[in-house]
């Protein structure tokens, strides 16, 4: 076997398939026990994560299709223990930018059925709230759009309050009453089934990840969750015990831990009350409004329900795209519903670099105003402080992700 072979590895989910090219140099494998030990590493990584419905075929074929056995490395696996413990951040660092370098020559190909759950560091595409497609205005549910870095004056562009932001990933649309259901189909977003102590944080801000007291914060099981979804006497929540016409609506009645636990699960964090701000403002152009400049009405946002608001005046999101988008093509910054954020009511952190509020405070921040705000509220500028464990119709969430 020539070890200057090029590999491919043929990822496929019941999503989509994925290809992976690897070119040879780095010397992670040095032979065919090592790319067998890999898989089976891998493996060991959905164990050890508790992904207990997946099934998983692995199946390796040398270059000149004659098989490989995998049976054989069934090995204890702390006898790698001194490698183990880097691999799966290296292939999970190596899979997000889509190059691995191998000195051999085969191929692995990974078939998965069942349910999914995510890794730290997977890839934004790969989100286990869109394993069934889901169609919103015409384009996918799950589209997220690279916001290009950069630096921005916060608080209605004072000088005083500068934040530089590396690129990252933010959903075009608020998340939908369809992908939160994949969310609570799947058990998660309760004391019974936490996020891991650490998920959702975001790259280069520490200690922004799931903390175990969050944990109290959640309701017991999936059914009181259902059930904590009726917050409205009005009716004028999103969520319906079955799918229905409303799956494309935003999903409110939802806490800020719950939007925490749902960003993680589904491969992206909370957005920093900076990151959502620079969004909303096309960052260094500093709008008055998401679309620019131009005066606010109804053709760009959804509002102006300031009495006897009923489900009715709640719009399936991207209604008003693409009049209403903002500079990177994101849909609903300002109306329908209000989006938490993971800053807490703190003062703003200065100097900003990648920043946001973790400073302890009773109240977390939310921004972007919602179908029953009045025009002041309607400004990307504009955020409210309210407390975490509020539950109201008034207030969902859209995720950020890594580039």
């Amino acid at each position: 076997m020539e070890s200057s072979a090029i590999v491919t590895f043929a990822v496929r989910t019941i999503r989509r398939p994925r290809q992976v090219t690897y070119d040879p140099g780095c010397g992670i494998c040095a032979d065919v026990d090592e790319a067998c030990w890999i898989a089976h590493e891998l493996w060991g990584i959905l164990d050890e994560h508790d992904f207990t419905s997946y099934l998983i075929n692995a199946e390796a074929k040398s270059m000149s299709n004659v098989p490989l056995d995998l049976s054989y490395v069934a090995h204890d696996m702390n006898r790698h223990r001194a490698r183990g413990a880097l691999l799966p951040l290296a292939l999970r660092s190596l899979i997000l930018s889509g190059v691995l370098h191998t000195a051999l020559g085969c191929s692995l190909d990974f078939s998965v059925a069942g349910k999914r759950d995510t890794l730290a560091g997977v890839p934004s595409g790969e989100r286990s709230s869109c394993e069934t497609p889901k169609t919103c205005s015409g384009g996918d549910c799950c589209k997220s759009a690279v916001v290009t870095g950069g630096t921005f004056n916060r608080l209605q562009n004072s000088a005083d309050h500068p934040a530089t932001l590396s690129d990252f990933r933010l959903d075009i649309y608020e998340v939908t009453v369809g992908r939160f259901r994949a969310f609570v189909n799947a058990g998660k977003g309760t004391r019974a089934s936490p996020p891991n102590s650490g998920a959702g944080a975001r790259p280069n801000l520490p200690e922004s990840g799931w903390i175990k007291a969050f944990d109290d914060k959640l309701v017991a099981d999936t059914v009181a969750l259902r059930a904590a979804f009726a917050c409205d006497d009005g009716g004028i929540e999103s969520w319906t015990p079955a799918p229905a016409t409303q799956e494309n609506l935003p999903m409110n009645c939802i806490t800020w831990y719950e939007a925490f636990a749902f960003c993680a699960w589904d491969g992206g964090w909370l957005p920093t009350a900076a990151e959502w701000n620079y969004a909303a403002v096309g960052g260094n152009e500093q709008r008055n409004y998401p679309w620019g400049n131009d005066a606010l009405d109804t053709t760009r946002a959804v509002y102006s329900c300031t009495t006897h608001c009923n489900l009715g005046d709640l719009r399936p999101v991207g209604s008003t795209s693409p009049k209403g988008d903002g500079k990177w093509g994101h849909a609903d910054l300002i109306g329908n519903l209000f989006e938490w954020t993971l800053d807490t009511g703190a003062s703003l952190p200065k100097p900003c670099n990648d920043c946001a509020s973790l400073v302890a405070d009773p109240d977390r921040v939310r921004f972007g105003g919602m179908v029953a705000s009045d025009t002041r509220d309607l400004s990307p500028w504009r955020g409210s402080t309210v407390p975490p464990e509020m539950r109201h119709y008034s207030t969902g969430v859209r995720c950020a992700r890594p580039k």
